[in-house]
């Protein structure tokens, strides 16, 4: 005799077994890149290792002369994508040694001149400048 009462554990077993294994695996946490000292590692480039941190870096130097948010992951991977093309243009450059080029040493001083600078007008405050001009103001 045929029942419904027989055949519904074996459906449970046949629903419900590959209901569980496919939660247990879409759970199963995924393996992360071990953290380094300075970030966690997002991509490789050669010997070279780019990090969240590094990518973070980037986009603080976007903002300060382009504010806004780069809160899309479109953005961000793009972003990462030109810095990666940036390495590999770098590593060519040094490959051909333009770095023995004076055009290359000027820019080179020239960057390192401005970075000094910003520095420089980063640790000056509002209220050591009206001092300043306070105290050398001419009638």
């Amino acid at each position: 005799m045929f029942s419904f009462a027989m055949i519904i554990p074996h459906m449970l077993r046949i629903i419900c077994l590959p209901a569980l294994f496919i939660l247990i695996t879409a759970c199963e946490r995924r393996p992360t890149p071990p953290p380094l000292e300075s970030g966690l590692a997002i991509a490789r480039i050669g010997d070279k290792i780019v990090t969240d941190k590094d990518l973070s870096k980037a986009l603080e130097s976007i903002k300060k002369k382009f504010p806004r948010e780069f809160s899309a992951h479109p953005e961000k991977k793009s972003l990462l994508e030109q810095m990666i093309n940036m390495e590999l243009l770098f590593e060519a450059a040094m490959s051909a040694g333009l770095q023995d080029e004076p055009e290359y040493k000027t820019r080179l001083a020239d960057l390192y001149v401005e970075k000094l600078s910003e520095k420089a007008r980063s640790s000056i405050k509002e209220a050591d400048l009206i001092a300043f001009y306070n105290e050398n103001k001419t009638a």
